[in-house]
């Protein structure tokens, strides 16, 4: 990984790009739980590489082919899903979780996505969307109140009374 980082950090991002390719074997082999870095990170340097070298389509490709991981593997997603927060990709961080929480086969697992996403919205300012899906998930799903209420989101603040948030 350091090769791959050092060579895009100095602009040589046809090494960078061969690196991560080179890791991306490696990548591929490991469990995603224990590992140093996953399949679906590798795909998300990948495509930040491709994008450097304006290749569009490529970066498209990874950053689906990250996504197809993320939506396959749970640890492959938290790990994915905190490398787009990371690298400032909350629009994308949002379009993956709206892709997982459609793939979710209990409305339980809804729920868990509609947290995940109501804390990226939180944290990209948009506080009223992420409590509007809030409210809207307990509604459709009562028995995940109790894991919503430890969410910062669902205690009081100034703008929202405490009457808002016993609901």
């Amino acid at each position: 990984m350091p090769l791959g980082r050092s060579g895009e950090e100095v602009g040589e991002f046809d090494r960078a790009e061969k690196a991560y390719r080179a890791l991306l074997v490696l990548a591929r082999r490991g469990q995603s739980a224990d590992a140093v870095i996953t399949a679906g990170e590798v795909f998300l340097r990948l495509r930040r590489v491709a994008l450097a070298l304006g290749r569009k389509e490529a970066a498209a490709q990874a950053l689906d082919s990250a996504i197809s991981r993320a939506l396959h593997d749970a640890s492959e997603a938290r790990r994915v899903q905190s490398a787009l927060l990371a690298a400032g990709e909350g629009e994308v961080l949002l379009g993956l979780l709206g892709k997982r929480r459609a793939a979710a086969s209990l409305a339980v697992e809804e729920a868990a996505v509609v947290c995940e996403s109501a804390e990226v919205l939180e944290k990209l300012g948009r506080r009223d969307e992420a409590l509007e899906a809030l409210l809207k998930i307990v509604q459709k799903v009562p028995t995940a109140r109790p894991r919503m209420r430890r969410r910062a989101l669902w205690r009081p603040s100034p703008a929202r009374p405490a009457a808002i948030s016993k609901r």
